[in-house]
């Protein structure tokens, strides 16, 4: 069940991938199938509850983060922001809420921060060779990329689990 959700993971990633390069946008109907697979896939090696959690602390992450977002940009520009459909694309931001599922609350938060650092190295660069290049960044598209990459290994070698921070405890205690 583990691999077929894998299987449905990546190929809904490089549809939604594919259309947020292609027009900013992503189709709304690609987001539940992602959360869900990413939960299923999830629940074959953790707990139903081990995944709420990480849902629950992996949310407040990103409620947090945008918290300081929309403060940045309301000072920024003198007066409350708009933040949903200005700033971020509610469907980057939908994106986010489903990958939530997909990981632990200290493996979602090492993937979104180089995500995001990534990203925005990619889109600098990109910006400095071509100049009439759309403003908006395609962050779920982007984002998808290294994720079809993780799901894609996940089918090759079943046991690697984005809920389980056993690789991060190691690091910790012994180092590269």
């Amino acid at each position: 069940m583990e691999r077929i959700a894998d299987i449905i993971s990546v190929a809904t990633l490089g549809i939604l991938s594919w259309q947020d390069f292609r027009s900013r946008r992503i189709a709304w109907w690609l987001l539940p199938i992602l959360a869900i697979t990413f939960f299923l896939a999830s629940s074959q090696m953790n707990s139903v509850s081990e995944i709420g959690m990480g849902f629950s602390l992996n949310i407040t992450f990103l409620l947090i983060q945008f918290l300081f977002v929309w403060i940045w940009f309301s000072l920024k520009q003198r007066k409350f922001s708009k933040l949903i459909d200005s700033q971020i694309g509610l469907g980057d931001l939908l994106f986010m809420i489903c990958i939530a599922f997909a990981f632990s609350p200290a493996n979602f938060m090492i993937f979104y921060t180089i995500g995001m650092i990534v990203t925005l190295l990619v889109t600098i660069i990109v910006r400095l060779f071509r100049s009439n290049e759309k403003s908006e960044i395609p962050l779920a598209g982007a984002l998808a990329i290294p994720l079809i990459i993780l799901c894609s290994a996940r089918i090759v070698i079943p046991t690697m689990n984005f809920y389980n921070d056993e690789w991060l405890i190691h690091i910790f205690e012994n180092g590269l």
